[in-house]
C-alpha cells in the first residue's frame, strides 16, 4: 500500500461571500439530519446514469464537508481543507478534474495520495434560490477518466438542481409544521401562509395609479427593501417586452367592469442586472358599484417566482430520452399520453397524485379512469393542446381528489405531455389571506378610533379611514414619519423623541398631544401602541 506524502492543511480560498453563503446553508436545517430516500434516489440515479462507483450530496460548512447522502463512501463528513468540493464552493460552474494526481490543487491531498484514492471528481453547485452555493452533487472514481461532454454536464447541472429542489421542499415542509399552530391561533397570522408557499403579495389601487409590494414579492421582482410602493409605470417597465402585450391584456381584462375581476398570467420580468426571471401571478379585482356604475376599486393577488420550473420544462422538450430518467424523482407530477387518450407513461410522484399505480394507468383511457375530467377545464385544455399543437396551462379544482393541481400540457409527436403539482395549500392560503384582510379592514376601517401600523423602525404604512377623514390627509403624506405634519409644533418633538425611544428599548408607547383636523383645529388625543413579536421576541 501507498502511504499519502506528509500533508500539511493549506489555506484554501474562501468564497466572497462565505459569511453570506454559510447562513444560507443553516436557512435549509440539513446539516446533521438523519438519510432521507429522497436525497439517496438523487446520489443512486447519477451513479446509474455516469456509471461510478461514489456519488455524493456534499455540503460545505465552516470547517467541514457533511454528506446528505453518500453512495459508496461510509464517513458522513470529513475536515474542509481535505475535501475536493472546497474548490467547487468558489465557482457557479461544474468542477471537473479528470486525474486529480495530475492537478496541483489536489495533488497533495491526502485522499488523493491513498490507495486507491480519489482520481476522478465532477462536481455540480448546488446554488441555492438566492444564488448561493451551498455544496456539490459530485462523482468520484478511483481510476482517471475523461473529461465530461457538454451534454453530461448538462445533466450533472440538471440533477444538481434537483438536489436544490428537494431542500426548498423539505424547507418549506418545516416551515409549514413550525407556522401552522400560530395560524391557527390568530388570523392576523394568515401572512406566513404566504412565505410558506414562497409567495409574493402585491396591491394595485386604481385611485393612486401605484403598486404596493410586500417583502417577498419586492424580492422576488428584484426591488430594494425600501420600494413598498411604485407607480404602474415603473412596475410595467420591469416586464421583459416580449410578455408586455399580454400582461397588459390580461390586467385590463381584470379591471373590466363587466368581468369577474380574475387574473391569472405567466410572464418574464427583467432585473436591473439584467437578470430574467419568470413570475406566475393570480389576482383577484374588487368593484364598486352595480350595472351601468361599477368600477374597478383595486386589484389584489399572489406571485411566485417559476424560474425553475422553467427551466425543468426547456430541458424536458431538448431532451425526451433524458428526461425520463430526471422525471423518475422530480417532486411534480408527469404523465404522457397518445393520440388516443391512453397512458403511456407515469411517474412516481403523478401516481402518487392521481391515487393509481403504473400499472393501473398504463394503456387506459384517460376519460374511463378519470369520468370527473369530462367535461371540465382538464378535459378542454387537454383537446385543445392535441388539436393546436399548443402548450396550455391552468388551475383547477378536481372534486374526485378533492385537490386544486396547477397543469401545464405540452403537445408531443404522438399526444400530449401533462406536468403537474397539487396546489391545494397555496389556494388555501390566498382564500385565508383575502377573508382575513377583508375581515381586518372592514372592522378597522368602523371603529371609531384612529388606528395605524408601523414596521419595526417605527415607519407607519397603513392608516384606517378614521385618521383620513379626520386630518383630511392621503397615505401618501402620512406613510412613514409623515404624521409630524398634523401635529402641533409645540409638541410634536416631545411625540418623536418618546416614540423613538419606546422603538429602541421593545416599551409599550403611550402619549397624549393635539392633532390637527381638516379644518386646521388641533383636539387632543390619547394614543397607546403596543410592539408585536415574534417566537424570538423580536419586534416585527
Amino acid at each position: 500500500m501507498t502511504h499519502p506524502m506528509p500533508h500539511k492543511p493549506a489555506t484554501l480560498p474562501l468564497p466572497a461571500n462565505e459569511p453570506e453563503r454559510l447562513a444560507a446553508l443553516q436557512r435549509y436545517k440539513i446539516l446533521d439530519t438523519p438519510p432521507e430516500a429522497a436525497f439517496d434516489r438523487l446520489t443512486t440515479l447519477a451513479a446509474r446514469l455516469f456509471a461510478v462507483p461514489t456519488v455524493l450530496i456534499s455540503l460545505v460548512d465552516a470547517s467541514r464537508a457533511w454528506f446528505k447522502s453518500g453512495l459508496g463512501f461510509d464517513a458522513r463528513e470529513v475536515p474542509r481543507d481535505t475535501t475536493l468540493c472546497s474548490f467547487a464552493v468558489l465557482t457557479d460552474e461544474p468542477l471537473i478534474v479528470p486525474d486529480a494526481r495530475l492537478d496541483e490543487r489536489f495533488a497533495c491531498n491526502p485522499f488523493v495520495q491513498s490507495e486507491p484514492g480519489v482520481r476522478f471528481y465532477a462536481g455540480a453547485p448546488l446554488l441555492s434560490r438566492d444564488g448561493f452555493n451551498l455544496g456539490t452533487l459530485c462523482l468520484l472514481d478511483g481510476q482517471p477518466r475523461d473529461p465530461l461532454t457538454a451534454e453530461q454536464q448538462a445533466t450533472l447541472v440538471d440533477l444538481a438542481a434537483m438536489v436544490v429542489d428537494e431542500l426548498e421542499l423539505r424547507l418549506a415542509a418545516h416551515q409549514i409544521a413550525q407556522v401552522d399552530t400560530a395560524l391557527r391561533e390568530s388570523e392576523a397570522r394568515s401572512q406566513l401562509a404566504l412565505q410558506i408557499a414562497q409567495l409574493g403579495t402585491w396591491r394595485y389601487v386604481m385611485e393612486t395609479n401605484r403598486v404596493e409590494l410586500d417583502a417577498r414579492m419586492r424580492e422576488i421582482w428584484g426591488e430594494p427593501e425600501d420600494a413598498e410602493v411604485l407607480p404602474l409605470s415603473q412596475v410595467m417597465a420591469r416586464i421583459h417586452p416580449e410578455d408586455l402585450a399580454q400582461v397588459t391584456s390580461a390586467l385590463g381584462a381584470a379591471l373590466d367592469p363587466t368581468s369577474s375581476g380574475a387574473y391569472a398570467v405567466d410572464y418574464r420580468i427583467v432585473w436591473n442586472d439584467g437578470t430574467v426571471r419568470w413570475l406566475s401571478a393570480n389576482g383577484q379585482t374588487t368593484f364598486a358599484g352595480a350595472g351601468a356604475l361599477r368600477q374597478a376599486l383595486e386589484s389584489f393577488g399572489t406571485a411566485v417566482d417559476i424560474t425553475d420550473r422553467k427551466r425543468v420544462e426547456v430541458a424536458l422538450r431538448k431532451s425526451e430520452e433524458r428526461s425520463q430518467s430526471i422525471l423518475e424523482s422530480i417532486t411534480d407530477g408527469f404523465f404522457a399520453l397518445d393520440q388516443d387518450w391512453r397512458f403511456t407513461y407515469v411517474n412516481p410522484q403523478a401516481e402518487r397524485l392521481l391515487d393509481r399505480t403504473l400499472g393501473e394507468l398504463l394503456d387506459r383511457v384517460l376519460w374511463e379512469v378519470y369520468p370527473g375530467t369530462v367535461g371540465t377545464e382538464f378535459e378542454r385544455a387537454y383537446r385543445q393542446t392535441a388539436s393546436n399543437r399548443v402548450a396550455s396551462s391552468f388551475i383547477s379544482f378536481y372534486p374526485d381528489h378533492n385537490r386544486w393541481y396547477e397543469v401545464y400540457a405540452y403537445p408531443a409527436t404522438d399526444g400530449i405531455t401533462v406536468y403537474f403539482r397539487d396546489v391545494t395549500a397555496r389556494k388555501q392560503a390566498e382564500a385565508t389571506l383575502r377573508e382575513s384582510e377583508a375581515r381586518f379592514r372592514t372592522l378597522a376601517d368602523n371603529i371609531a378610533q384612529f388606528a395605524w401600523m408601523a414596521d419595526e423602525n417605527g415607519w407607519i404604512f397603513w392608516y384606517n379611514q378614521r385618521w383620513f377623514d379626520y386630518t383630511g390627509t392621503t397615505l401618501e403624506e402620512m406613510q412613514g414619519w409623515g404624521w409630524q405634519k398634523v401635529h402641533h409644533p409645540e409638541h410634536v418633538d416631545r411625540v418623536v423623541e418618546h416614540f423613538r425611544h419606546c422603538l429602541e428599548t421593545g416599551e409599550d408607547w403611550e402619549d397624549t398631544f393635539p392633532l390637527q383636523d381638516r379644518d386646521g383645529t388641533y383636539r387632543w388625543f390619547l394614543s397607546r401602541a403596543i410592539p408585536i413579536r415574534d417566537e424570538q421576541g423580536q419586534i416585527i
